[in-house]
């Protein structure tokens, strides 16, 4: 399943919100959701949901967590630090900030551009099978 459209935003040359379902090599399920007509914004997050356990990261913060095995030091840790307000944008400035500190040390970002394209590769795999209403294989 994977839809891709341009509900709101007619001024712009691309689509306003994408969905894909993803099937890995393990048998594992994935989800992917990314839009740009929520009001007045959207958190960015990632979750990971297993046998073993879970996890949730909003905003740069773990949110929350679980493990079959219990608790655990360096993630009890974590989501203390993620109690802090954590704005939204908090991500970009810090991949910004890298940039920036990057060029003045010459060295390459923690974020290089050849992993940045991954990301872009996957979004442009992801609106083709939606235009063609067919599945997609991603090597």
């Amino acid at each position: 399943m994977r839809k891709c459209d341009t509900l709101y935003h007619q001024e712009i040359e691309t689509e306003d919100i994408g969905v894909a379902l993803l099937r890995f090599k393990s048998g594992a399920i994935g989800v992917i959701e990314g839009m740009t007509l929520a009001w007045p914004g959207r958190h960015s997050e990632v979750s990971v949901f297993g046998q073993l356990g879970s996890a949730g990261i909003r905003n740069d913060a773990l949110e929350h967590y679980g493990f079959k095995t219990g608790k655990d030091a360096r993630f009890e840790a974590m989501l203390e630090q993620g109690k802090e307000d954590i704005s939204q944008y908090l991500s970009f400035m810090r991949q910004y900030e890298d940039v920036i500190d990057a060029v003045k040390r010459n060295r390459p970002p923690i974020v290089t551009g050849q992993e940045g394209l991954k990301s872009v590769k996957l979004i442009m795999v992801i609106c083709e099978s939606s235009r063609n209403n067919e599945w997609v294989s991603i090597n």
